[in-house]
């Protein structure tokens, strides 16, 4: 069980943002399972993770994610996924699309 202090929801969305590149790297490394669907899990306790259908990805010295606080989730259509692996930015796109639905979770006050 993780006893870090909760932090505040907002300053759990700076963190967020200051670990973008980090996060970049989850979703490049869970692309091949993740087959245009990632969830982006966060915690109060400062963790995060991206999740597949199956695996979840998670920064190394971190546990797997049971209980988010936050999650949102991006799905893409054959289509649009194919359109997105063009660019070799996407990676920044998909965290992007996830930062921004955490960012509406924490604004509407949602939490699970």
């Amino acid at each position: 069980m993780n006893t870090k202090k909760l932090m505040d929801k907002y300053d759990l969305e700076e963190l967020l943002k200051s670990n973008s590149s980090k996060i970049e790297k989850l979703i490049a490394d869970a692309s091949e399972k993740a087959k245009g669907n990632w969830t982006l899990l966060a915690t109060l306790r400062g963790e995060y993770a991206i999740k597949t259908s199956k695996d979840q990805y998670y920064p190394k010295g971190q546990d797997q994610i049971k209980n988010a606080h936050y999650e949102f989730s991006v799905i893409f259509k054959q289509k649009e996924l194919e359109k997105l692996m063009a660019n070799s930015k996407w990676q920044k796109a998909v965290c992007k699309k996830l930062l921004a639905g955490i960012r509406h979770e924490i604004e509407i006050g949602s939490w699970y």
